[in-house]
């Protein structure tokens, strides 16, 4: 479970860092998960605003397999209940990001909520980003980044910046002028969670990288705060 403290530092900031979420018996098995050809054959290509590419699988039902487990176990749930308060957790979508060495692309600055309002969501505080690193994750390999506190502007327009969805340029200049960059530096096993806030990731500078560095899941899970089906998202259970 989560401490008092920690709840009240998401709150805050809007992100948490939980380190050792996982054993490392379970990141190997998530990671041999994610290296399997159902989930690596199932990627596309999404180009930031470089042409430079990144790997994205995605899926909407949490099933029986290692990743689907993984999003409604035990201390996940009650993690996210915890940050989130009462209601219903519910699982909206899941994807891997996959990244090769020294030619993978970034994930420009964005906030998650600056396209899940447009599915319907009326709620940014009942929704929840949560990451899961399976490798280690550094300024040098291209760690998760965060503008400490945005989550409090509320919702900035988004655009396209090359095929991903990015925050509106001016806006995020003006947010980093008054908020602290924190590089995210992430051991396998490491759980971020985040609020819509704004994050990024760098080009990847690693040039041995056998197996191309996979970047971490992500879970998004979000409360039902109206106590009926809101699209497309599924309840989960302890």
């Amino acid at each position: 479970m989560l401490t008092n403290k920690q709840v009240i530092d998401y709150h805050q900031h809007g992100f948490l860092v939980v380190k050792d979420f996982f054993s490392s018996d379970e990141i190997d098995l998530l990671y041999q998960t994610a290296t399997d050809e159902t989930v690596v054959n199932n990627a596309f290509d999404l180009n930031d605003q470089d042409g430079k590419k990144t790997k994205l699988t995605l899926w909407f039902t949490a099933g029986d397999d290692p990743f689907g487990l993984m999003s409604r176990c035990k201390r996940m749930i009650e993690s996210v209940q915890a940050l989130l308060g009462d209601g219903e957790v519910c699982h909206f979508h899941s994807k891997v990001m996959q990244k090769e060495p020294r030619v993978g692309g970034a994930w420009e600055w964005h906030q998650d909520y600056g396209y899940w309002y447009k599915n319907g969501f009326l709620f940014p505080e009942a929704m929840i980003s949560v990451m899961v690193a399976l490798t280690d994750a550094n300024k040098a390999n291209g760690c998760l980044q965060v503008l400490r506190g945005t989550h409090k502007m509320q919702r900035f327009e988004h655009h396209f910046a090359g095929e991903q969805q990015g925050a509106d340029e001016t806006f995020v200049t003006e947010a980093a002028k008054i908020s602290e960059l924190i590089y995210c530096e992430l051991k396998a096993g490491d759980v971020p969670f985040s609020t819509p806030i704004y994050y990024t990731d760098l080009k990847l500078t690693c040039q041995r990288m056998p197996d191309g560095l996979l970047f971490p899941p992500i879970i998004c899970l979000t409360i039902n705060p109206l106590g009926k089906k809101i699209f497309p998202v599924s309840p989960l259970f302890l």
